[in-house]
């Protein structure tokens, strides 16, 4: 059996459907806290896996205590970011931190200079580091800065608009997502969380098919199943706000490659008709393959 079919089988069955020889492969993969999650109390493989899970956890930790002090340093000067994408995921949504493996720290920040310049010049002050982007405002795209911690463990992606692509679509959804989001107190910093509808259709949806390349990752798919259980499962309701952010066409091929609903994954494959669907939403696809690759 291929690694992607091994993926997809431990991803889409529940409880998964896994044996001693995939665990290399779900351990690389970052899924094995995701696995171990949902198999039952007494599977054998609970403790074969619980390793690589609390790894994951401890690794958060880690970045956890890193991020918070600037965050605080942040509101203390009135900037309360907007969390999304893999850390807010691993944080805020899954039951324990070890089950959703990210690489970088995104966060969302108002499209205003002076804040943005505010912002990297107190993580600079705390011994943050910057590899200068930040100081390079005519090449900003979606993001305006990269920070990384005093122990150099930590990359902090600064967004100035929530996904990339084509200013005059980005911009306006990224005013629909601030205007919807959420405050929250995260231990006593404020910030920001996404909505749940626009978590699942701007930050997972969104930022795979117009900023990503288009190929469906593993984590879409829990992340995806996740999301629909913290929205309720209301599919109508979803459909009703991507034709709201001007995102419906994207929104349905999404669903075409991946949706837990109907045990669909088709893992790293762009979704069908996803260039039409671009098209249809507004956006050029050599354009969003070009912003995907410029800031990978």
């Amino acid at each position: 059996m291929s690694l992607p079919d091994v993926l997809r089988r431990a991803l889409v069955t529940d409880p998964p459907e896994v044996s001693a020889p995939d665990l290399p492969a779900l351990t690389a993969a970052g899924l094995a806290g995701e696995v171990r999650s949902r198999l039952p109390e007494d599977h054998p493989l609970r403790g074969a896996l619980r390793g690589a899970h609390l790894a994951l956890g401890a690794r958060h930790a880690a970045i956890r205590a890193e991020l918070r002090p600037l965050l605080a340093a942040w509101a203390r000067e009135g900037v309360a970011p907007l969390l999304f994408k893999g850390f807010a995921l691993a944080e805020f949504v899954y039951a324990t931190p070890g089950e959703r493996f990210y690489g970088d720290v995104d966060v969302l920040l108002p499209e205003d200079p002076a804040v943005l310049t505010r912002a990297v010049h107190v993580a600079l002050a705390l011994g943050w580091r910057s590899d200068g982007f930040h100081a390079l405002p005519e090449r900003w795209t979606h993001e305006a800065a990269h920070l990384y911690s005093p122990s150099g463990a930590v990359r902090l992606d600064v967004h100035r608009r929530v996904v990339a692509g084509d200013p005059a679509l980005t911009r306006p959804l990224t005013r629909a997502v601030w205007a919807a989001s959420r405050p929250h107190d995260w231990a006593g910093i404020p910030v920001r969380q996404l909505a749940p509808a626009d978590a699942l259709i701007v930050g997972l949806a969104l930022h795979r098919l117009w900023g990503d390349l288009g190929r469906l990752k593993p984590a879409d798919y829990a992340d995806a199943r996740r999301l629909l259980a913290l929205f309720g499962g209301d599919v109508a309701a979803l459909d009703a706000r991507a034709r709201e952010l001007g995102v419906a066409a994207t929104w349905a091929a999404f669903r075409e490659g991946c949706w837990p609903p109907e045990g669909r994954l088709r893992l790293g494959e762009a979704p069908a008709g996803l260039r039409a669907a671009l098209r249809r939403d507004g956006l050029r696809p050599r354009r969003a393959l070009w912003q995907a690759r410029l800031t990978l």
